[in-house]
């Protein structure tokens, strides 16, 4: 066995400094984990909703801010890396210049926050850049920037001097859903369980998933379908046991079908028993929460909600749907210090509170109870540290493999 050396330490060396870690909620209070990304929205649309949160807290004491060091934390990203450079500028890369209008206003959002730190920032897209002497080299600007956030899935694509925030290494696990699960499934084997994970198989093709959709609806179970390295929704299936859903399933297994044509595996989940979310309209929605973790340190929670109210027949898929560019709404979370149950609903957001911001949110607030709470924010941060030292010794038997070394 070839170990790594003291100073290689996998905790040191992070990749992956800007994370997000996304949870249902069972009714008995218990996380489940659902997975891990290394490049969502996050900033902008977190501190206007801590801003909300800010004025709730103000005006009902017994109810906490969960973002309000969010800002402050992911700012130390950056700083926690410029310490020692002699310029300061950021270089956010983007996929392309038009971009959503949801991505649109966060980058400029984020190109203010960083100059008012003192950094040059400006967004650049792949054709605005060269790779010179393994840096990364804007050529209309005439300078190499010190630090690159990344903002899209595929570039930088080779190794670079400069820091990158997160660099394409992190892909390895992030990118591909089932090889997270197996690393989380590892991690939960040698640990307290705090949180699990939803039952879990890999399909090469629609005969290994009709095959493993059947064994869950022979246990009389529910499951889902996705694919394995797909974001935003697409291809999102349920099959429902003992319905009359055979439009249904025609209908998803042409989806799937498509997948497959191109070579990408699904994955098929038992569907959780997820707690539902009592919006102020009467009806309940299914919602999971997003845990910002900066540096390995817990930041902040993203709430979400479906846009259709729980459904077992036709809208089935739609209503378990929480993606925003997929229709899903914003939640408002915050921590509740009473211990009664571990959520709650309550409507506390007024109409000019919610028009005081750019985008949609549900009048009423998820409060989580202090325990609840805990066991999300040590969970996301265990998960995170997991899929670092993950990335680090792959990378590493990668690198002593080259090198001639047994690992």
């Amino acid at each position: 066995m070839f170990y790594p050396k003291e100073n290689d330490n996998p905790i040191k060396r992070s990749s992956f400094r800007y994370a997000s870690v996304d949870f249902l909620i069972e009714k008995d209070g218990t996380p489940v984990f659902m997975e891990v990304n290394d490049n969502t929205l996050a900033p902008y649309y977190v501190e206007l909703k801590s801003k909300l949160a800010g004025a709730i807290e103000r005006k009902k004491p017994k109810l906490e801010n969960v973002n309000s060091e969010h800002l402050f934390k992911f700012l130390n990203i950056f700083r926690s890396v410029s310490q020692e450079l002699p310029k300061k500028s950021i270089a956010i890369l983007c996929k392309r210049k038009d971009q959503p209008l949801a991505i649109e206003k966060e980058i400029r959002y984020l190109i203010k926050l960083f100059q008012k730190q003192g950094y040059y920032s400006e967004m650049y897209i792949p054709s605005d850049c060269e790779i010179r002497n393994n840096r990364l080299y804007i050529p209309k600007e005439a300078y190499y920037p010190d630090i690159i956030f990344r903002r899209n899935f595929s570039f930088p694509s080779e190794k670079i001097e400069q820091v990158v925030i997160n660099d394409l290494d992190v892909r390895l696990i992030t990118g591909n859903k089932y090889n997270t699960h197996r690393v989380i499934n590892k991690y939960l084997n040698m640990s307290g369980q705090s949180f699990r994970q939803p039952e879990t198989y890999l399909a090469a093709n629609s005969k290994e998933l009709l095959h493993i959709i059947q064994m869950f609806h022979s246990r009389g179970q529910d499951c889902i379908t996705k694919p394995n390295t797909s974001y935003g929704g697409e291809g999102f299936g349920v099959f429902l046991q003992n319905k009359d859903n055979s439009f249904e399933y025609k209908q998803q297994m042409q989806i799937i079908e498509k997948h497959f044509k191109n070579h990408e595996e699904y994955l098929v989940q038992e569907k959780v028993d997820a707690a539902l979310f009592d919006s102020n309209d009467g009806k309940q929605y299914c919602f999971d929460l997003r845990i910002m973790v900066y540096n390995g340190v817990f930041a902040g929670i993203e709430g979400r909600r479906s846009s259709n109210p729980l459904s077992k027949g036709r809208q089935a898929a739609n209503s378990l749907v929480t993606n925003i560019n997929s229709g899903g709404m914003d939640l408002l979370v915050m921590q509740g210090t009473e211990e009664i149950v571990p959520y709650s609903s309550q409507t506390l957001l007024t109409q000019d509170e919610k028009s005081s911001i750019s985008f949609d949110i549900d009048s009423n607030i998820l409060i989580l109870n202090t325990k609840l709470f805990n066991k999300l924010k040590y969970s996301a941060e265990a998960i995170v540290k997991a899929v670092d030292e993950a990335i680090y010794f792959e990378d590493y038997t990668a690198k002593s493999e080259r090198n001639g070394c047994k690992v």
